[in-house]
């Protein structure tokens, strides 16, 4: 059999092995949302921890002893900042420093995230921003057991589910790549380290080419806790939040203290 015709079965073979792949992968995917449907409906979900997994906790909210620092004003702090702000326990100004009110001495019962980031503020003792405080070690671990307590629950929900359907599609597209590159190389018969050499750098090439070429046929198996809370309405201190004060929360994250001279 010649070159030519190796390479015509093995990209047919290939494309049948991608298209089989992909529908396996696509209805283990609908599997995994009809699971979740028939199951997350009926779970009644805390506002505060349906909004952290919004902004992808845990491991990106910073609220994890090893999370990632937090870059931006998440959906649980923005939140629990406007219950404080609809309640009038807190005051911000447009720099987004905010001041605790004379309400908070005796406040109303609170939810734990509210508490946590009340106290937070008591503990400054001077007007604050969201960027000095969101970092501060105790609100930290407050935020992390209250979402912990919420989380346990749901774990099997909310984690990244493997791909292997994915990864073996991309291996089979890595071996095609060095394959052809390895069938045209020694096919110029340049010596063994050229067509090494060849096979090596070619096959690289086409490795890459052909697994962007899938790459959109074999997404990621989804967070389908993250996908049903996507979907789920927002907090009503959120909702209730003007729009002024609300720019204000989010400069706060903008906000850089003048150092001392």
């Amino acid at each position: 059999m010649s070159s030519l015709a190796v390479a015509g079965v093995v990209a047919v073979a290939a494309v049948v092995l991608w298209t089989v792949l992909a529908v396996r992968l696509r209805r283990t995917i609908d599997a995994d949302r009809r699971a979740a449907a028939a199951y997350l409906p009926g779970v009644e979900f805390d506002p505060y921890h349906a909004h952290a997994v919004q902004s992808g906790w845990p491991g990106t909210t910073g609220y994890a002893a090893t999370g990632t620092k937090a870059l931006a004003l998440s959906a649980l702090d923005q939140a629990a900042l406007s219950a404080l702000l609809v309640d009038g326990l807190i005051t911000i100004d447009s720099d987004g420093m905010m001041t605790v009110t004379a309400l908070a001495a005796d406040p109303p019962h609170l939810h734990p995230a509210v508490v946590a980031w009340l106290e937070c503020l008591q503990r400054a003792e001077r007007p604050a921003a969201w960027s000095e405080l969101h970092q501060d070690p105790e609100l930290r671990q407050a935020l992390a057991t209250f979402l912990e307590e919420q989380g346990a629950p749901l774990e099997h929900w909310n984690r990244t589910r493997s791909n292997s359907i994915g990864c073996s599609a991309y291996l089979t597209a890595v071996l095609l790549g060095y394959f052809y590159a390895a069938l045209f190389a020694f096919s110029v018969r340049d010596g063994i380290l050229g067509n090494l050499f060849l096979t090596v750098t070619l096959g690289t090439l086409l490795a890459f080419g052909f697994v962007v070429a899938i790459v959109n046929y074999f997404p990621d198996r989804p967070n389908l806790l993250h996908e049903h809370c996507a979907g789920l309405p927002r907090h009503p201190a959120t909702v209730a939040l003007d729009h002024t004060r609300l720019r204000h929360l989010r400069a706060g994250g903008q906000y850089q203290p003048v150092p001392e001279s």
